[in-house]
């Protein structure tokens, strides 16, 4: 058997070819994943721990310390390092916490965290330019603020630190000593001495973590029990624990993946669907191959071979087959491995990039791939050795005429797929009727997300039913495509011809091919739907991209000017407005009344009235504080419409539906207005510019933004002025464009105002959409390829198995391009009764995935958008159709007519 084995492979290398190419697809692509997984991790791992690292023990509260005696908490941690520095001088030790400051130069700002640095043992990043601070006029900071902030080594950069004493904000300059490194996908943290650290802290600094290092490797678990005996002493102090470095590691982790491996079950989806699409690429190749061996199976039948021989050696010509290719398989997932965590920038340098895969997912990685090929070859084997040598030894033509019965896989495919789609359409509508049916305000409630659950379980069984009937249905969806040509196109009309006349073998290869494309447009055109449907609820519920906000001194002259001159805004708005209440009339009546009960009054420490049977507050909104803005035009700086509101009507945020036409009261100062409320858009109660100017006081006048620079309009709550900046950013704006911009304008105001809006939220929606969709464009192109690979292997198996007729064409008068031709069209044929069946599944898989969306806010605003990419991938799928009919089409021309009439 050993002898025939090997014959057989050799004979056969050409025809495995494919079949390698798609295993080593599939092995590469998961080992990829696994790669990128772990790079991910370990990068995670690695900014969770910062402030541990360098220690081989850490002591600290797994849970925040439950603290609630009277006065500051004790700094028992300190106690604990002091303790530990007694017992053994010869280790490292840090108390550390950290903190966060703004970051400002050059009129840009930033935010970082701040950790303190002692011995350079627990340094948790290098320095690449400059030194490390060395006193409390220094700092380090990361090369991603540098380059925000445009410092260099030797430059002054100002920080924002909290003062306790003062309950504000004080800036400290701090001369830039060094460089850090920036790590991957990490808040970026700034460095300066410890003491500075607790000197800005003041009494206020208690440490969370202590670290030590110079234990030993080999004396981690004495020194470990040496500290928690050590704890246990001190009182009060018995929740801090110790850790070892990798156990304090895990932890980490486990606080955010909740200790289940949640990275590695998603990067694990697209492989498996590769795997089950290579599985399906394969077969065809066996049940081929193996057929075309039945007269040589059946001679070793009737010398006295059994059945399970053949089983056997065919057994182990998969698993050889299998094995090499998964070879291959490991060493490109490796290389692709390492190219794709160096671009994601998941790896250090490019050795690191080369290390992040074990041993274990190799042999991971090598063993499905062997897995593969023995179960893409176990059906074709064992029909093949069951088979009896009187039925192998029939002629070709009487077995071309057999059909296998598949009423069974018909039958059980439609009552899985038409069972499914029903399941899974009622549940879909259900589920939106509900979702409709919830206000804003309303919580989920567990019937509402069961109909989500079973719709989604409900479309997993749809979609396995599909797959079984696109094998069935896709060699007639083809056959029928060949209607659509004139009579004269013979080429086109053999094509369709040729696609039906091995049903099987074409159903199999379109339905790898459908699954794939199946996945792609639901995820493409999901990702693109739920990205501008949630972009429309934003733009409905908060159209403004960004807006300065001013509820103290107004908005200076000098102040809009400058923001206005700001990078990247496309449009400004200066909005006029007062500070007062808005209430709705009933509580205003009820305060009135009480106010005019003074017997019922008192008046607490600080002389303030209070209601003395329950000590509230007389008017509980005399001394609110809230913007009332003047309501006009906003379409330049608006994402949708915002009425202008109507005279003696006040628009209020987030009114619930049944307030609307209610009547409220609207003060400033000493005046009161009724007004009918309705609902707004913006943020602010807004009003008619006749009702805002009736709230304005006799004695006051009314100023446009441009004379806002005089001393009376400062602090004055009851003067109308400009105070709130309404932007619209420029469309090309990135997230990070958007955050720089977030950054900049309250630096450019020279106020003391807020910045707020929507723009980062919509530019966040986005950007996951995008990468959703470009990551299901990788992920599950991959499945594509595996299976536009099963397309060029299924021409090729068919020129074999044709050749005889392929020469009598040519003998005709078929010329080598037609008969090159006649190929193309079958693989493009077979794309597009998948591309066909794919797009449509596709589109209403996603229809009723975003209908079932558990989502209250995106129930009532749903848009189905088909993205480019979704275009892309269709387009991309026919062109490599056809480029992979080259090859087997070029052979087929190679041979020409007498060789392939000639007796075999």
């Amino acid at each position: 058997m050993k002898g025939i084995l090997r014959a057989d492979l050799r004979k056969n290398v050409k025809s495995y070819t494919a079949t390698a190419l798609a295993i080593a697809l599939a092995v590469a692509f998961l080992l990829t994943c696994l790669g990128l997984t772990a790079g991910l991790k370990t990068t995670l791992a690695r900014n969770l721990t910062e402030k541990a690292a360098g220690a081989d023990l850490i002591v600290t509260a797994p849970n925040g310390v439950p603290y609630d005696g009277e006065g500051p908490e004790p700094d028992y941690l300190q106690k604990v390092a002091d303790q530990a520095h007694q017992a053994h001088p010869e280790w490292k030790i840090l108390t550390r916490t950290s903190m966060s400051v703004d970051l400002s130069a050059n009129r840009k700002k930033v935010s970082a965290s701040v950790l303190g640095l002692g011995n350079p043992v627990f340094d948790p990043s290098s320095v690449v330019e400059g030194k490390r601070p060395s006193s409390e006029s220094e700092i380090g900071i990361e090369q991603s603020n540098a380059k925000t902030l445009g410092v260099k080594v030797g430059d002054t950069i100002n920080a924002g630190i909290y003062d306790s004493a003062t309950d504000d904000t004080k800036t400290v300059p701090l001369k830039v000593s060094g460089i850090y490194k920036a790590r991957p996908g990490a808040f970026p943290t700034s460095y300066v001495s410890d003491s500075l650290v607790k000197t800005w802290a003041g009494d206020d600094y208690l440490a969370d973590i202590v670290l030590i290092s110079g234990v030993g490797a080999t004396h981690l678990d004495a020194a470990k029990a040496e500290l928690k005996e050590l704890i246990s002493h001190i009182p009060d102090a018995s929740y801090y624990e110790v850790f070892t470095a990798d156990q304090y590691l895990d932890r980490a982790v486990d606080s955010i993946t909740g200790g289940q491996d949640i990275l590695l079950v998603l990067a694990l989806i697209f492989p498996v669907i590769a795997g089950v699409t290579a599985i399906i690429v394969v077969s065809v190749t066996y049940n081929v191959l193996f057929a075309r061996r039945r007269r040589q199976l059946a001679l070793l039948r009737a010398v006295g071979a059994t059945s399970g021989q053949l089983r056997s050696l065919v057994a182990r010509e998969t698993l050889l087959v299998g094995a090499v290719s998964a070879m291959i398989g490991v060493l490109a997932g490796v290389i692709f491995s390492a190219i794709a965590c160096r671009i994601a920038n998941l790896a250090d340098t490019w050795g690191h990039a080369f290390t992040v895969l074990n041993w274990q997912s190799l042999l991971a990685g090598f063993l499905c791939g062997t897995v593969i090929s023995f179960l893409a070859g176990f059906a074709p084997s064992r029909r093949v050795a069951q088979v009896t040598p009187i039925e192998a030894l029939a002629t070709e033509d009487k077995l071309s005429r057999r059909r296998k019965h598949r009423t069974v896989r018909a039958i059980f495919g439609s009552m899985l797929f038409f069972g499914g789609t029903a399941t899974m359409v009622y549940a879909t509508l259900k589920n939106h009727q509900l979702m409709m049916s919830v206000s804003e305000q309303g919580d989920m409630d567990t019937y509402t997300s069961n109909f989500f659950l079973i719709a989604m379980f409900a479309g997993m069984i749809s979609f396995l039913g599909l797959i079984m009937l696109t094998s069935i249905v896709l060699p007639y969806v083809t056959s029928a495509l060949g209607m659509f040509s004139s009579p004269a196109a013979v080429t086109w009309r053999l094509a369709a011809e040729n696609t039906g006349r091995n049903p099987r073998r074409t159903g199999a290869t379109g339905a790898a091919l459908t699954l794939g494309i199946t996945l792609l447009v639901l995820l493409l055109v999901g990702a693109a739907s739920v990205d501008a449907t949630g972009k429309k609820v934003i733009d409905e519920h908060t159209p403004i991209d960004l807006q300065l906000v001013s509820e103290g001194e107004p908005l200076s002259q000098t102040t809009i000017a400058n923001v206005k001159a700001t990078s990247g805004l496309q449009h400004t708005i200066a909005v006029n407005g007062l500070l007062g209440s808005a209430v709705p009339w009933g509580e205003y009546e009820k305060t009135q009344k009480l106010l005019s009960q003074p017997e019922k009054l008192t008046h607490d420490e600080n002389g303030g009235c209070i209601v003395a049977a329950t000590n509230e507050p007389c008017d509980p909104d005399a001394d609110t504080q809230e913007l009332l803005l003047e309501s006009k035009d906003f379409s330049t700086v608006s994402h949708s419409r915002i009425p202008v509101v109507t005279p003696g009507h006040v628009g209020i945020p987030q009114l619930n539906e049944e307030e609307v036409g209610t009547p409220y009261a609207v003060r400033s100062g000493d005046k009161v207005l009724k007004l009918t409320a309705e609902k707004t858009s913006l943020d602010f109660v807004s009003l008619n510019p006749q009702d805002l100017a009736g709230l304005v006081s006799s004695t006051q006048v009314v100023r446009p933004a441009q004379t806002d620079s005089d001393q009376e309009l400062k602090r004055n709550a009851t003067v109308l002025a400009p105070r709130v900046l309404l932007m619209r950013i420029s469309s090309d704006c990135s997230f990070s464009d958007i955050e720089q911009l977030a950054s900049d304008i309250p630096a450019a105001s020279e106020q003391d105002a807020h910045i707020t809006g929507s723009a980062p939220d919509r530019a966040m929606f986005t950007q996951i959409a995008q990468g959703l969709m470009w990551g299901a464009f990788a992920m599950l192109g991959v499945s594509v390829l595996v299976a536009l690979v099963g397309v060029a292997n299924t021409l090729a198996l068919s020129v074999m198995e044709r050749r005889r007729e392929n020469g009598m064409l040519r003998a005709l008068g078929m010329t080598k391009g037609r008969l090159q031709g006649m190929l193309a069209f079958e693989a493009l044929l077979t794309a597009l009764g998948a591309l066909i069946v794919g797009v449509l599944a596709g589109l209403g898989y996603a229809i009723a995935g975003i209908n079932a969306l558990p989502v209250t806010e995106l129930a009532s605003a749903q848009i189905i958008v088909v993205p480019p990419l979704a275009i892309v991938a269709a387009a991309l799928t026919i062109v490599v159709a056809l480029l992979a009919s080259i090859g087997p089409a070029r052979a087929a021309a190679r041979v020409t007519p007498v060789e392939a009439l000639a007796h075999d």
